[in-house]
């Protein structure tokens, strides 16, 4: 149901702002907008429109006016219920400079956004990498002490397994 309501005013709406461009034009056209806009409100239900040609009706925008204005006469043809848009070379309606710089200064800032984003992520993984190289040196350094010590102990070791084998050679001798 709320759904319901909100396409109705949506309608409602929407055909009244085509009405107010459109008051001027004659009077066939306003019989014509308030058939569409009778037609679009009961789009909700599952019944699937009349399919037939002639109960059908499309609503195209003419290219009357060599320059275009925002209050195009629609026309009416027996093909179907869409509103058909002018192509953009006919249409001619709006200076689309401003739009163009918006669009562009959006698209500059995306791409500002994604170099610092990405200089922000390299330099993250460069100081992730750097803290691992730092972790593996000092390991080594501590590994190569570690043996160090180890061989030094070794080499002790050694010796005075060599004493003990000149003493037990010695001993054996006498």
């Amino acid at each position: 149901m709320f759904l319901e309501d909100n396409l109705e005013v949506m309608v409602e709406k929407v055909g009244s702002e085509i009405v107010t461009l459109l008051e001027d034009k004659s009077q066939d056209i306003k019989k014509t907008l308030s058939k569409v806009k009778t037609r679009l409100a009961p789009y909700h239900q599952s019944k699937k429109p009349n399919s037939s040609k002639a109960s059908k009706k499309k609503i195209v925008n003419a290219a009357e006016h060599s320059l275009g204005s925002p209050c195009e006469r629609p026309q009416v043809s027996d093909e179907s219920t869409t509103i058909s848009r002018p192509k953009m070379s006919e249409m001619n309606l709006l200076d689309l400079s401003p739009l163009k710089s918006l669009a562009y200064s959006l698209f500059d800032h995306a791409t500002s956004y994604d170099k610092k984003h990405s200089n922000f992520v390299d330099k993250a993984h460069k100081d992730k990498k750097m803290e691992l190289l730092s972790n593996a040196k000092e390991r080594l350094e501590l590994f190569r002490i570690e043996e160090g010590e180890k061989g030094k102990h070794v080499s002790s070791n050694k010796k005075s397994l060599r004493k003990v084998k000149r003493k037990l050679e010695t001993l054996q001798g006498e």
